[in-house]
């Protein structure tokens, strides 16, 4: 299953590598794309992530950003 969320405050390449490479650690997810651009991610869960999990990775990477 696919799902689009909204995202805010990438502002560089590195923004997004560091986004998808925490995301694809994620269990269940098992595609990650990143858009600066279109401020999002599509995610593609073999199990679906609560939304809770992936806030948690958010909030991991934005002091590292």
């Amino acid at each position: 299953m696919k799902h689009t969320y909204h995202l805010d405050g990438m502002t560089c390449s590195g923004c997004e590598a560091k986004v998808k490479e925490d995301l694809s650690k994620v269990e269940n997810i098992t595609e990650v794309q990143i858009s600066k651009d279109d401020k999002q991610a599509i995610l593609t869960m073999s199990k679906h992530v609560e939304l809770s999990v992936l806030q948690k990775v958010d909030m991991q990477i934005k002091p590292a950003v």
